[in-house]
């Protein structure tokens, strides 16, 4: 008779397993059952070893039989007798293994923390005692999650795959079940947060002769047990004193004097998944010079507006310079000096009655600036600036060519706002005006005070 005509199932028994192809059985002594065979008077039940040994050869009338044999690998087949006790065709052969049923341990989970946003997750459950008839399953809030499945991969692994969702943050248990012992529960085995979201750091370029510098991270979903890995160029530096501020910000103290120039990763670890931004940081030889050149466009206010027609587009070029012993001295930090030198051309008379002239303006000058990093707009620092300069001054009478006034040497101060944008690595654009007055009353008589609006776009590079 074929082992095919047998329908064979598990049974509840304690201490052993039978594994029958996928199938298992336990007990003490392992007991193997199968469907009764209508109009069978009995069943003639062989077990053997893996070399055909004959090991039992019993005929019960029954269709249930109780082994007595230690756990391993065995052989068995079943034919079925009719009322004279006699068979047509034996049963065909089956392997079955007998392997001890324990109770599961477990050692952990890997990952242990998934991202809510993920999409379909394995987790790997390690540990000891698991078979093939091993069940790994998640809990949230007591109930097994929504479409998740477990696969045995050894008696020391198991793992379950399973979709996160925002409705599951939080922590899960596990429970492992194997056959016929008590199940395994496992509090907080795995945890789903939500992913650390980074926008800025700030400052995002500091000399590496700074010494310790506090930066500040911006960002969304921070918890308060988030640590920072800063890596890059072959160098991993873990600093120390990380500062919770909020769900949205971070601080930190770090010293760049530890780092090679270049740029560097930023990784975000703790209770969210990590997460790691790309050459974010950037770390610099920089001397604390930058240079600019630009154009300018001036505009004349009252009532110098109601005389000239037109002012000339005209260069500008500055220095900037922020010594580097300052970066560890709380607001002085943001202060430089600067130096510029400017061109400033108008021309033409709104008087018809008066002749055309051209007035021109060489300024050269210098004062101090204020810079601040914005912090949670990345790549923009804010300036402020104001000082003050020689302004030499000629005016021409176009129509005869004449300088009916001649040269003359004023002293001028000006202030003002821009933004300064990083474009790529060390090169920067800024925008912005000043408002410009020259002090005294210049020697060719003119009269009163020459006041204006300049408007300027300058790309520099630091140095």
């Amino acid at each position: 008779m074929k082992i095919e005509n047998y329908i064979l199932k598990i049974l509840s028994l304690i201490g052993f397993i039978i594994l029958f192809h996928s199938y298992a059985f336990s007990q003490a002594r392992p007991m193997l059952t199968w469907n009764a065979v209508p109009g069978a008077s009995g069943y003639r039940v062989e077990v053997a070893d893996t070399n055909r040994n004959i090991l039992i050869s019993e005929t019960v009338s029954v269709s249930s039989i109780t082994l007595n044999i230690r756990p391993g690998t065995y052989l068995a087949r079943v034919t079925s007798l009719n009322v004279f006790g006699k068979h047509s065709v034996l049963g065909d052969w089956f392997t079955f293994i007998v392997a001890v049923s324990s109770t599961p341990v477990f050692n952990s989970a890997s990952p242990n923390t998934v991202d809510s946003e993920n999409r379909r997750t394995t987790i790997s459950i390690h540990g000891h005692n698991f078979m093939n008839r091993s069940s790994a399953r998640l809990l949230h809030n007591g109930r097994e999650i929504e479409n998740q499945t477990h696969r045995f991969v050894s008696d020391s692994r198991i793992d379950i795959t399973f979709i996160p969702s925002n409705n599951l943050i939080g922590d899960l248990d596990l429970i492992i079940r194997n056959p016929e012992v008590e199940p395994l529960r496992v509090p907080n085995a795995v945890k789903i947060v939500e992913k650390y979201k980074f926008d800025s750091i700030s400052p995002s370029i500091v000399r590496n002769a700074n010494g310790p510098t506090l930066f500040r991270i911006f960002g969304e979903k921070f918890t308060s047990d988030i640590t920072v890995e800063i890596s890059g160029n072959g160098l991993i530096a873990l600093p120390e004193n990380v500062r919770f501020i909020s769900s949205e910000e971070i601080e930190f103290v770090f010293d760049p004097e530890k780092m090679t120039a270049g740029k560097y990763n930023i990784t975000l670890l703790g209770g969210g998944t990590g997460i790691t931004v790309r050459n974010r940081l950037t770390i610099t030889k920089l001397t604390g010079v930058s240079a600019t050149i630009g154009m300018n466009y001036d505009y004349l206010l009252s009532p110098w507006n109601q005389t000239i027609n037109n002012t000339l587009i005209a260069p500008e070029m500055s220095l900037g310079f922020q010594p580097a012993f300052l970066e560890t001295v709380p607001v002085l930090r943001f202060f430089g000096i600067e130096t510029h030198l400017a061109f400033v051309k108008q021309f033409g008379n709104k008087n018809p009655i008066e002749s055309n002239f051209t007035m021109r303006s060489l300024m050269l000058g210098g004062g101090l600036f204020f810079k601040y990093e914005i912090p949670f707009i990345p790549f923009t620092a804010f300036i402020l600036r104001g000082g003050g300069g020689l302004n030499f001054l000629d005016v021409i009478d176009i129509e005869n060519g004449q300088l009916p006034f001649g040269y003359s040497t004023t002293n001028y101060y000006y202030g003002g706002a821009a933004l300064r944008f990083n474009i790529f690595y060390k090169m920067f654009m800024e925008i912005g005006g000043n408002y410009q007055s020259v002090l005294t009353k210049p020697t060719v008589d003119i009269n009163p005070r020459i006041n204006s609006v300049k408007s300027f776009v300058k790309f520099g590079i630091y140095f």
